[in-house]
């Protein structure tokens, strides 16, 4: 183990201002690269953000400057700083891979799913028909999964079904396509 800023054990980090974007899977090669499985919609928030928080099984919070981070077939190959050996990336497997949320970067118009968890969802005609309590991806676009009580309805995040995201007053509006919650109430 080597020592550094980019290896102290964090005391002062809410959990609060972490956001979980992939896990470590397994060792890459000799030379310290690590496979890791990316909740992130591309290799380049690794790189953008920086730095990032990596959550031992053990519970050991520990803080990597990312090097390099690039696609591999279904998985991102990462180089860590300090990680440079087989045993020394074996003793991150498992880890969980947080980034901070004042290291996101985002464009305009994005938002982010731990951002729409908990938001009231809104009909155009003002009804409050639940709360986001999950979202599920698909290859065509995602699904924000609405409950109120034992009502649950799945609802497509397409342009077309919702009309306004506002975070910082807490809601969703959507116009659902007509039989919608027939078909999705369970």
């Amino acid at each position: 183990m080597g020592s550094g800023d980019s290896r102290i054990i964090l005391r002062k980090v809410s959990p609060l201002d972490l956001i979980l974007v992939g896990k470590v899977i397994r060792p890459h090669g000799t030379g310290g690269l690590v496979r890791v499985a990316s909740y992130a919609g591309s290799e380049d928030s690794f790189i953008e953000a920086g730095s990032l928080l990596l959550k031992k099984p053990s519970g050991e919070i520990r803080r990597f400057r990312v090097i390099d981070a690039r696609p591999h077939k279904r998985v991102v190959l990462m180089r860590l700083e300090g990680i440079d050996s087989i045993p020394s990336a074996e003793n991150i497997r498992g880890a969980d891979i947080y980034i901070e949320t004042k290291n996101l970067s985002r464009t305009n118009d994005e938002v982010f799913w731990f951002e729409l968890i908990g938001l009231a969802v809104h009909l155009d005609t003002g009804e409050e028909i639940g709360r986001i309590s999950g979202i599920i991806p698909t290859p065509a676009h995602d699904i924000y999964v609405v409950r109120e009580g034992s009502k649950e309805y799945m609802i497509p995040a397409v342009h077309e079904v919702v009309e306004k995201i506002d975070i910082q007053a807490g809601r969703i509006v959507v116009k659902p396509p007509e039989g919608l919650f027939e078909v999705n109430e369970i």
